[in-house]
């Protein structure tokens, strides 16, 4: 079983030792199974680290960081907070992260060392179960986003967290015509632009010998159709699902980029068929 977890710690810590942050799903097997059962000798297989959801280099970092997340989905944003500590950055940052109550706050009293510790570092909670025991009531908007700045020009927003979540955030800075300060990183699938979808597509699996009407992703065509190809983040991250494509155009819901007709690998999880497709599957 092959599973994707953001790395949770620095990569400047001393001991080298990779740190995850893994919540059981209740429908998870692989996370119920460590979060129940991991323990010292425990052996798992990684593969190399993947992915584009990163800090941008010390000498690009021109704007102010602004972190957003929401239940487990610290995790990412918590390692590129431990990292900017850890370089000693000195520009402006705010970590702005929600949970239901304060008992549901993850790593909540390291949140306030690690903010403390930078010059010009602020620390913003959202309880969204709990009216004013945090900094901020309900749920992202404008009026969290003045909380933060008054001129969310000068932002670089680095977001995860529940699909509500990230939605609201995206919205509010598509609106400000800044959707390209938007980072993130999805727990699952993006979701699929139904502009992006071709009425009367159809995908050829030619080593199973089916030709069917798409239904969305590749992946989800062919799950539709039976097949079970291996698959891991489901996002396009970590390349498992990964198979050659011998025809056809389809286009990435990632980027939004048409490829070429020319055959080539397609990660079945994040690409959409813009016609008749052919898949070595």
């Amino acid at each position: 079983h092959r599973r994707c977890f953001s790395l949770a710690g620095s990569p400047h810590r001393p001991d080298g030792t990779l740190e995850l942050t893994i919540k059981a799903n209740p429908a998870g097997r692989v996370s119920r199974h460590l979060v129940d059962h991991a323990a010292p000798g425990l052996v798992l297989r990684l593969s190399e680290a993947r992915g584009d959801f990163v800090l941008p280099e010390p000498r690009q970092r021109h704007r102010h960081l602004l972190f957003v997340s929401g239940g487990s989905g610290i995790t990412p944003v918590l390692a590129m907070l431990r990292t900017l500590v850890d370089e000693g950055h000195r520009g402006p940052v705010t970590f702005l992260h929600y949970a239901l109550t304060a008992e549901d706050l993850t790593y909540g009293p390291e949140l306030a060392r690690l903010v403390d510790a930078l010059p010009e570092g602020c620390l913003l909670l959202g309880l969204t179960d709990a009216p004013g025991a945090g900094d901020l009531d309900g749920f992202f908007g404008a009026e969290h986003l003045a909380a933060v700045t008054a001129d969310p020009t000068e932002l670089d927003v680095f977001l995860c967290g529940p699909t509500p979540l990230m939605a609201a955030v995206e919205r509010c800075f598509a609106d400000l015509d800044l959707a390209d300060r938007v980072h993130l990183e999805r727990f699952g699938p993006p979701p699929v632009d139904p502009d992006l979808l071709v009425d009367g597509a159809v995908v050829t699996f030619a080593r199973s010998g089916l030709t069917v009407a798409a239904e969305g992703t590749l992946l989800q065509t062919a799950e539709a159709a039976g097949l079970t190809p291996p698959t891991g983040c489901r996002r396009g991250i970590c390349g498992t699902c990964t198979t050659p494509r011998t025809a056809g155009v389809v286009r990435d819901l990632t980027s939004g980029a048409a490829s070429s007709a020319d055959a080539g690998p397609v990660r079945l999880c994040t690409a959409v068929p813009c016609g008749e497709v052919v898949v070595d599957l």
